[in-house]
């Protein structure tokens, strides 16, 4: 292979559609935890030290899909274990519709680890 050839297994400019939309729509979804967590604070008391707890919960998430949309190895390693997460709680809580879909996203994820080997 020449030096002005890439590899398109190993080598990628930017993240898979599917990973954007992703990254897209678990933002808004994280935007709108925020202001909520901001209302929790603004409340004093209890509903503070939780939205504070949530607040940060929320940021830690952002950095993750920005790892994921970046294509970074720890985005990829650190979505699998809060996509495990959520698929455990839902098993617990009885969530058949939360097991299915956290159950296609870590496959889905899974399927594009070769976009996440630095």
């Amino acid at each position: 292979m020449s030096p002005h050839q890439h590899n398109s297994i190993t080598e990628h400019e930017t993240a898979p559609l599917g990973i954007k939309i992703y990254c897209v729509i678990v933002s808004l979804i994280i935007l709108f935890g925020i202001i909520v967590s901001l209302g929790l604070m603004s409340m004093g008391g209890p509903g503070a030290a939780l939205g504070t707890v949530f607040l940060g919960f929320f940021i830690a998430y952002l950095i993750v899909l920005y790892g994921l949309w970046t294509l970074k190895s720890w985005g990829w390693t650190w979505g699998m274990i809060l996509l495990l997460v959520g698929l455990l709680d839902h098993l617990f809580s009885g969530d058949f519709v939360g097991i299915v879909i956290s159950a296609l996203l870590i496959a889905y994820l899974w399927s594009k680890r070769e976009y996440y080997r630095e």
